[in-house]
């Protein structure tokens, strides 16, 4: 607090009742923001080596109206916390850590995660890890030291990131459904559908979803390779060429005459009265589950580019994009 009281009167700055957003790591989730990672007493997450976490520890003063807070995004070591924006310390500054009893891995987005999200697709025919480009041209027409872009175009024939969120937490869907680990199918998308099959032969299940282009196509590739089908709503003047791509897919697209935000809605109540699976990209009120498993699938970019990063004898990067 007095710290921050400092910084906001050397540089004139006025409080305000939401100091900051909190990305990756808040103590309540009030603010309509996923709970997708929460600390506070009585959380049970672990916070893993090598993990990046944006702090806002901030007080509320409800009698004077105001709130102040301070901000950092920190790299989680061995050795505790790292700012990965150091400033000079004017000031003393303390944290306290609040022990919680019975501890267990439920943190999401940790390096565990994002080496069992690739594990899981290494067996599959375009599982090749597409490439970390570095070009030194780039790096001073921008004015970086170095500058690495993963590019994302031959990812699983799809030429977008989106493919592996939607696939993997369709997988993780239906494991559970199974009663499975995702860790026990060792055979891939092929073995996750022919056990699906087996277990269940007269069920197709129906996901549904909105899209402005590539998320559609990647549930739509999703539901093909495993045996499920997929029901797309798009918004209102979405190109042709984005609708075609989900169609060549295998799934049913459908234009609306509504905006994005409208139809994520309408895609949501359709697959309620129709009892399909909503699988969006996008948090509802209570809905977080499956747009964190998304975000999940996302974390296979990480692992690899931390492997291609070592491969070329790289320093670690200061800032991920």
């Amino acid at each position: 607090d007095k710290a921050t009281r400092a910084i906001l009167s050397r540089n004139g700055w006025v409080n305000s009742l939401r100091t900051a957003y909190s990305i990756g790591c808040g103590f309540y989730s009030d603010w309509g923001e996923a709970e997708l990672l929460t600390i506070d007493p009585g959380s049970d997450a672990i916070l893993q080596s090598n993990m990046v976490l944006h702090l806002i520890p901030w007080i509320q003063l409800p009698a004077a109206g105001r709130a102040v807070g301070l901000s950092d995004t920190v790299l989680v070591t061995p050795r505790g916390a790292v700012s990965m924006f150091p400033a000079e310390p004017r000031l003393p500054r303390q944290i306290s850590l609040i022990a919680t009893e019975a501890p267990r891995p439920t943190t999401r987005f940790s390096p565990n995660t994002a080496a069992a999200v690739r594990r899981f697709f290494q067996g599959e025919v375009e599982a090749a890890q597409t490439p970390l480009v570095h070009d030194s041209a780039l790096n001073a027409a921008v004015g970086v030291e170095s500058l690495y872009i993963k590019d994302e175009s031959a990812r699983f024939g799809t030429k977008a990131f989106k493919v592996s969120g939607a696939t993997w937490a369709m997988v993780c869907w239906m494991s559970d459904k199974l009663g499975l680990q995702v860790s026990a199918v060792s055979g891939g998308l092929g073995q996750l559908a022919q056990l699906w099959t087996a277990r269940f032969p007269q069920t197709r299940v129906t996901f549904v979803t909105c899209t402005d282009g590539n998320h559609g196509q990647a549930v739509a590739w999703a539901a093909k390779r495993l045996g499920q089908r997929a029901v797309v709503y798009m918004p209102k003047g979405s190109a042709d060429s984005r609708v075609q791509r989900v169609r060549e897919q295998g799934g049913e697209c459908t234009v609306t005459e509504l905006n994005y935000d409208d139809t994520v809605d309408y895609a949501a109540k359709v697959g309620d009265d129709k009892g399909w699976v909503l699988l969006q990209d996008t948090t509802l009120p209570g809905y977080t589950e499956v747009p964190s498993r998304i975000m999940e699938g996302y974390t296979m970019m990480c692992d690899e580019a931390s492997a291609q990063l070592t491969d070329k004898q790289a320093l670690p990067p200061t800032h991920l994009i």
